[in-house]
């Protein structure tokens, strides 16, 4: 799934009809809101995204995608008519992957998805998979298992645990008490427990028998 954020119209029907005549599925909104709500319900696989933009600009909008734990490294191509050198430098010091300048051509649109999303595909490789104990998160497929059971998370459960888990040894005091309150009762062993590991390490935690938590 490709979201593309553009507040134009004619642009955005153009390119949502011209990515699904390439066979990619797509989607597009013109206000972030719009957006941000549909990335809480499926993470897309690239995004393309305008500058300026109604609400805030897509400048901040990167900001926020590469600061959260579930879409830092969505690959991200912004669409924009501020095409000086300049422009391309800061958009892409921001944190975009690429820099089209418009008016653009469909084709090469297309032939720069294609070449981003076979770059981002070598680089997550085909075993992505991050490991605490017995826990196990699959970021491509938003999976979860815990001694090798699948877990059903909400979304702000799976954020907070692939959080703690990508952040091992970083985590404040606090976060224990904090994953009590923000999860639900399924979850909120497995999740203290990745919290336990993160601030006190592998075999002190080990030794509570807290679930998922095995010593090395």
């Amino acid at each position: 799934m490709i979201y593309l954020l553009e507040d134009d119209s004619g642009i955005r029907n153009f390119v949502i009809y011209a990515l699904n005549n390439s066979g990619f599925e797509a989607e597009g909104f013109e206000l972030p809101s719009a957006f941000y709500r549909a990335v809480e319900e499926k993470i897309p696989e690239l995004v393309l995204l305008d500058i300026m933009l109604p609400e805030e600009d897509g400048l901040t909008v990167l900001k926020k995608l590469r600061n959260g734990a579930l879409t830092s490294r969505i690959p991200v191509i912004m669409l924009s008519a501020k095409g000086t050198e300049y422009d391309k430098v800061v958009g892409l010091d921001s944190g975009a992957d690429d820099y089209i300048a418009k008016p653009f051509g469909t084709m090469e649109l297309i032939s720069r998805i294609k070449a981003m999303l076979r770059r981002t595909a070598a680089d997550r490789g085909a075993s992505d998979e991050l490991v605490l104990g017995g826990i196990k998160i699959y970021p491509e497929k938003h999976e979860v298992t815990a001694d090798g059971e699948r877990l059903i998370l909400t979304h702000k459960e799976y954020d907070l645990l692939l959080m703690l888990i990508s952040n091992k040894g970083k985590v404040f005091p606090g976060c224990i008490h904090h994953c009590r309150c923000a999860c639900g009762k399924g979850l909120r062993d497995i999740v203290v427990s990745v919290a336990f590991v993160s601030f006190y390490g592998d075999e002190e935690a080990a030794g509570h028998n807290l679930p998922g938590v095995t010593a090395d």
